[in-house]
């Protein structure tokens, strides 16, 4: 029983220590579109794009923005990540949660790129199949109405980047 316990505790920390490890990985190695499953759009990047995880799973994605925008002005930006398919038939709406990061607006000034860390984090209850979500990148002079950045917000920086998390096992 002891044994048991403590192999649980050994086995949070191994994934402590793999989520903050793929988060450090992100960052030293933005990449470029390429098979390696990067998704790029213009200047937002996320990485990475597509993973396989087995139930209670989690990975670590980050989201990259850089303030290239032709008036060179300090612009406000902010990021959503929201479920849009599965094969599942589970709600899209509960599906979302998986997502956790802060959603918070943050300034750029010209050139100034914005890193953002989130953690799908599959429930172990959760069936094997397909979950698809878009990550959004909003703009604006002034933070207002950016808080519920997604697909119907007028001032999209671009398209929306697809990730794609199967769940096996």
């Amino acid at each position: 029983m002891m044994n048991r316990k403590l192999l649980s505790v050994i086995g949070v920390i191994i994934l402590i220590i793999a989520v903050y490890l793929v988060f450090v990985y992100a960052r030293l190695n933005p990449g470029t579109n390429s098979s390696a499953g990067i998704g790029i759009s213009g200047e937002f990047y996320m990485k990475p794009a597509q993973y396989t995880l087995p139930p209670g799973g989690m990975i670590a994605v980050l989201l990259t923005v850089m303030n290239d925008y032709e008036g060179e002005r300090d612009l406000y930006y902010n990021f959503n990540i929201k479920a849009v398919q599965t094969d599942t038939g589970k709600p899209l709406e509960e599906i979302s949660k998986w997502v956790l990061f802060e959603k918070d607006t943050i300034l750029l000034a010209p050139n100034e790129t914005l890193f953002k860390d989130s953690v799908v984090s599959v429930p172990s209850d959760a069936p094997e199949g397909e979950y698809v979500f878009n990550a959004y990148a909003c703009y604006g002079e002034t933070s207002e109405g950016l808080g519920e950045c997604g697909r119907n917000s007028q001032n999209l920086w671009s398209s929306p980047l697809r990730l794609t998390i199967r769940v096996t096992g």
